[in-house]
């Protein structure tokens, strides 16, 4: 036998024992069905599902695992993703910024992972590129960037912020770190700093610029700062203003901002990670004036528009100066010609990432399947229902709301900080609605977020009794006291 027979007769075993890898279409079938029962109950029962898994067990994870085959890993597999920690699906989760996790998205992944398309460049995936070209082009549209404007997705707000940097840093490619200033507030998002620090910013001149009452960047201050800074022979270069900050869904004067910036010459980013889709609803709409001048936005489609987890955008006025930033030529690849229309555009030559998830078909086919108005009415909910709880919350003795919510983050506190701890504590004993704490101005507040898609009425109102039994409680427990 010649080493040649030998090694086909290697090869032929080994392929015989991975043959389990190459299912038939039944086998598929059949591995997609045993997870679809007990996926079909998450989807039913996930409104009213706990916000938040306490010690006693989730009941729908109980009744999940109840239903499942513990032999079977797929089935196992459903019940373990629900067992314990936080609940994004649920209605009741009100804490950080929700992820809804629309199922929508839940078919396109499945459609991607399985014809599993390189989708980072046109010749290799032209319909998923197509895909995300025509999501891109829509975004820069809906904030209306101009006709030169391009971005690309990315996995997330952080992501996103790092990839507009990159292209804000391109700017002034030239200039050493230590001569740049960059102007941002003390409610900016720590992704900015984390993407200063991976981009070897921390060595420029970071100003936190002072903020309102509202906490909103004071845009007459930034004009101050960045005149000192230009007596001091820096050059300014970057501000970061948020449309819609974590802690309570402040948007800076976004239209201030951009006069200061057009007229020192400063690249204007703008964080709408989670206010950003709020544009969508017209009693919305004037709070994002000034927006349209951004050189760069960051935005999370897993927040405003109900996406799964890891779905976020970078757009840029310019999109040329985004490719110039972080394009490359490989040997490997076809050579770039001149600019190709922009359906053809591939998106790896607008990205940061290479090989990266095909996002677009989450965003395209909930788009394609329920259209922006369904997104706009969702949102406009929310808007609706964070100032009923703002009402609501005013009006039992001994709570003081921050301010009205610009979106549909509030944050609240009791007398004290300790107090307030207590509050949060008795809130999610239970674990039926979830809400998250913060500081402002040096205090310990709890802040709630309205944006899962699912999250109406009854889920708020399960906030507010909570609220208003221990604001109760705190009354019987004083009176008692006095009597003694």
């Amino acid at each position: 036998m010649t080493t040649q027979d030998s090694l086909q007769k290697e090869i032929a075993k080994l392929r015989l024992r991975a043959a389990g890898l190459e299912l038939s279409g039944e086998e598929f079938r059949r591995q997609i069905q045993a997870a679809l029962g007990p996926l079909s109950l998450v989807v039913d029962r996930a409104a009213d599902s706990p916000g938040y898994a306490t010690k006693a067990a989730n009941p729908l994870s109980k009744q999940i695992s109840g239903a499942v085959n513990p032999q079977d890993p797929i089935q196992k597999m459903v019940a373990d993703q629900l067992r314990g920690g936080m609940e994004h699906a649920s209605g009741g989760f009100m804490g950080y910024i929700p992820c809804g996790g629309l199922p929508s998205a839940a078919v396109a992944d499945l459609i991607t992972s399985i014809t599993n398309k390189y989708s980072a460049f046109n010749f290799s995936a032209p319909g998923a590129a197509a895909a995300e070209n025509e999501v891109i082009d829509w975004m820069c549209q809906l904030f209306a960037l101009g006709s030169d404007a391009w971005g690309c997705l990315t996995s997330g707000g952080t992501m996103a912020m790092l990839t507009c940097l990159l292209a804000a840093r391109e700017s002034v490619a030239n200039v050493p770190a230590e001569r740049l200033a960059i102007y941002l507030t003390d409610q900016t998002h720590h992704s900015a700093h984390r993407s200063l620090k991976a981009m070897g910013l921390l060595s420029a001149k970071i100003r936190l610029v002072a903020t309102d009452e509202l906490l909103r960047m004071d845009a007459a201050e930034l004009s101050r700062a960045v005149q000192e800074d230009k007596r001091g022979e820096l050059l300014p270069f970057l501000v970061i203003a948020s449309a819609g900050t974590t802690n309570t869904g402040a948007i800076d004067p976004l239209e201030d901002i951009a006069k200061v910036s057009r007229g020192q010459q400063l690249w204007m980013h703008v964080d709408a990670a989670y206010g950003g889709f709020f544009i969508l609803c017209e009693q919305a709409k004037g709070l994002f004036r000034g927006i349209e001048h951004a050189d760069s936005i960051a935005v999370d489609q897993h927040k405003g528009m109900f996406l799964p987890q890891g779905t976020g955008a970078s757009l840029v006025r310019n999109g040329e100066q985004l490719k110039a930033a972080l394009h490359e030529d490989a040997d490997y690849l076809p050579e770039q010609g001149a600019t190709p229309p922009k359906l053809e555009r591939s998106p790896g030559d607008y990205s940061f990432e290479l090989t990266r998830h095909n996002r677009a078909p989450r965003i395209k086919l909930s788009l394609d399947l329920y259209g922006e108005e369904i997104f706009a009415a969702a949102l406009s909910e929310k808007l609706l229902l964070a100032r009923w709880l703002f009402a609501e919350l005013s009006q039992i003795r001994g709570v003081l709301v921050f301010c009205e919510p610009q979106l549909t983050v509030l944050a609240f506190r009791v007398s004290s900080d300790a107090e307030t701890k207590r509050l949060l504590g008795a809130i999610l004993q239970d674990g039926k609605v979830f809400v998250s704490p913060t500081q402002l101005r040096g205090e310990f507040w709890i802040r709630a977020c309205v944006l899962n898609f699912r999250t109406h009425i009854e889920h708020v109102e399960a906030l507010l009794e909570r609220v208003k039994a221990f604001q109760e409680e705190r009354a019987r427990e004083s009176k008692a006291v006095v009597q003694r």
